[in-house]
């Protein structure tokens, strides 16, 4: 947006983004884990956000 710092922000207004409670509470159910599990990957994204590239669904 070549420093147009109002149109950068545009581009996320109304998303619901995670928030660091939400982190948060996928850290402490990891940890809630019997010592028998091993928990090698965790990925997390918004609800709203895509995997595929830069996608952002509104509404």
């Amino acid at each position: 947006f070549k420093g147009d710092l109002a149109r950068a922000a545009a581009v996320y207004e109304g998303i619901d983004a995670i928030l660091p409670e939400d982190i948060a509470q996928i850290v402490l159910s990891c940890l809630a884990m019997p010592h028998r599990v091993n928990i090698n990957v965790v990925e997390a994204m918004a609800t709203q956000q895509s995997w595929a590239g830069l996608f952002i669904e509104k509404g």
